[in-house]
């Protein structure tokens, strides 16, 4: 027969339980909230993660889906090129290596996320290397297949940037760097272009280009939910900060110059620009960025974010470890955090492996399973 238990016995259970809770110091989180604020957990807002197993590589991005952050990387023309994905809610890492396509991912490897399963793959390219270097891919999640689509019309480099416009269903791109090899300059005097792909009949045209000689490392492009599309020039001239900052009309194919990015040291390798509006409407104003290292090659450290509507810029918690050296966008957002990956040399401060999140005031984890409709959007 089993034992009573009295309602003495209870409470003082009770009781117990209560003082073991209060002695951990735990705070209640805030209604809706799912993750503590970065603030509460010190380190200037950004928490280290599971690191890569590798350091950073001479083409390397980092992409997400919203619920996954995407590294590739490889180290060099004779190495191997690894693809992984890295799950937030277990910290842990996956290999996606196995069907990537046997070509060389080099300077200016950069990636787009449709909102619908794909990414869209520009494969970079060196200096030295010759007109050939044009290849572009598709990366599908759910089969985890690639599929090389239409080359493009240009010679790819160090200035790639790549973004996705759920405003009109296409891919923006742009394509090329400073220069093709040594002081040697292309015949026509085009370093870079801006162009459009159109999934649905696999074709690119080439579109206006900003008010610039051309693009090279961390040029970046960032796509915001309607009309238009911010860019970053990047490092066209060594040794000299660029800081410039445009937006696109994709209605009426304009640029427009906006306010420079705060970088000192002007933009550089690690450049990249983040819009998370599609996930949180809350922060559709907003554009976060890296300014990457400096034109001397100094590590960058910069975390800024960018008011649409105010055409402001404003610093926020600077990075715990570097980043530079390599060209490559750092920056990705899953499940309520902003994250970014180191990607450096081994030599820099933090080993170069580190990936880190930061988690905006009261944002919520969401993901939606299908796209907004955008097309009304100004």
């Amino acid at each position: 027969m089993r034992e009573k238990i009295n309602l003495t016995t209870i409470l003082l259970v009770m009781i117990d339980l209560f003082l073991i809770i209060a002695s951990l110091n735990i705070a209640p989180l805030e209604h809706g909230e799912i993750f503590p604020h970065a603030s509460d957990k010190g380190d200037g807002g950004w928490i280290p993660v599971t690191e890569t197993p590798w350091t950073g590589g001479f083409g390397e991005c980092v992409v997400s889906d919203g619920k996954y952050i995407y590294v590739m990387r490889q180290r060099n023309a004779v190495s191997t090129t690894y693809f992984m994905r890295y799950d937030p809610a277990s910290d842990t890492w996956e290999d996606l290596s196995e069907n990537v396509p046997d070509v060389d991912f080099k300077n200016g490897l950069a990636m787009a996320y449709d909102y619908e399963g794909n990414f869209y793959v520009l494969a970079g390219s060196t200096y030295a290397d010759g007109a050939d270097r044009v290849y572009f891919f598709k990366y599908n999640i759910s089969t985890d297949t690639w599929i090389r689509l239409a080359d493009t019309p240009h010679v790819q480099g160090a200035g790639d940037a790549i973004t996705y416009s759920g405003y009109d269903g296409k891919i923006y791109a742009f394509i090329g760097r400073n220069k093709y090899s040594g002081d040697y300059e292309p015949p026509d005097g085009v370093y870079s272009v801006f162009a459009r792909y159109d999934p649905n009949n696999d074709t690119w045209e080439n579109l206006t280009f900003p008010p610039w000689p051309g693009t090279d490392d961390g040029a970046s492009l960032a796509w915001t939910g309607g009309k238009y599309i911010y860019a970053l020039e990047g490092e066209f001239y060594e040794n000299t900060p660029v800081t410039n900052f445009a937006r696109y009309d994709i209605d009426n194919d304009t640029w427009e110059n906006m306010s420079d990015i705060p970088a000192p040291d002007g933009v550089g390798d690690g450049g990249s620009l983040l819009w998370i509006g599609y996930y949180d409407s809350s922060y559709s104003d907003l554009i976060f960025a890296l300014d990457g290292n400096g034109c001397n090659e100094t590590p960058g450290y910069n975390f800024t974010v960018y008011h649409i509507s105010t055409d402001t810029w404003e610093e926020l918690e600077d990075l715990p470890y570097p980043v530079g050296y390599y060209v490559g966008n750092r920056l990705a957002y899953a499940r309520g955090k902003i994250f970014y990956w180191q990607g450096t040399p081994g030599t820099w401060e933090g080993g170069g492996r580190h990936i880190c999140y930061y988690v905006p005031e009261a944002i919520p984890e969401m993901v939606f399973t299908q796209i907004p409709d955008f097309s009304g959007n100004s």
